[in-house]
């Protein structure tokens, strides 16, 4: 039974599939070092500074549902503005 994955990594593994292309397709092997890691995104976020903070914005372009199951919520009454440079050469 060691070597089987858990129920939540093959969901995690659906999920990223579905909905973060950056992640797309990563075996389960890659999944539970990414687990591994984890721990250095919570330790950013449990950090007393950024405790003390109102709120964390994260901006993603179409993947909202995704960071929505990680407890971000969709900010309302707030929009997002964009200047594109053009780049000379």
């Amino acid at each position: 039974m060691a070597g089987r994955p858990t129920r939540g990594l093959i969901k995690l593994q659906r999920l990223l599939n579905k909905n973060a292309f950056l992640a797309k397709d990563r075996s389960l092997a890659n999944l539970k070092t990414l687990l591994r890691h984890t721990s250095v995104v919570e330790a950013l976020l449990n950090n007393p500074q950024l405790l003390k903070t109102e709120r964390i914005y994260l901006i993603t372009t179409n993947r909202a549902g995704f960071y929505e199951q990680l407890c971000f919520e969709r900010a309302r009454n707030q929009q997002v503005l964009v200047k594109h440079i053009e780049s000379s050469g």
